[in-house]
């Protein structure tokens, strides 16, 4: 996967009321954190006040039934085997909820900031 290196520039963070909200994944990336390779899926809100607000999810990019990528992969409704491997692309366009959690955070500056995360991915409500 290559990355386009763009300038933070007009960057905002996005700040929702802690809550659980429809949304459907956007995106999948991937990033080096203090604790390894993290996958970072982006979820766009669905429905109410903060509908086409985007978020981000931050899970450990390993992928077993004992990790939170699992378990969200499988909250999505994507069914995983051991063994196989599971392109993180078919998340794209899929439609889940999300419980949200804002937090301060620290830049390397050392100014602060607030900034709403996914800290949990449940599946859609049936209709």
């Amino acid at each position: 996967m290559k990355l386009l290196v763009q300038d933070s520039e007009g960057w905002e963070a996005v700040v929702v009321p802690n809550d659980v909200y429809s949304a459907r994944v956007v995106d999948v990336d991937e990033g080096e954190f203090e604790y390894g390779k993290t996958v970072i899926l982006k979820f766009e809100l669905t429905s109410g006040e903060q509908k086409g607000k985007t978020l981000n999810g931050l899970a450990s990019a390993k992928l077993n039934p004992k990790t939170k990528l699992w378990e969200w992969i499988t909250a999505i409704g994507c069914e995983l085997r051991k063994d196989t491997e599971f392109d993180l692309n078919e998340l794209k366009g899929k439609a889940c909820r999300v419980m949200t959690k804002t937090s301060e955070q620290t830049l390397d500056d050392g100014s602060k900031l607030e900034i709403s995360n996914v800290v949990e991915v449940l599946p859609s409500k049936s209709p």
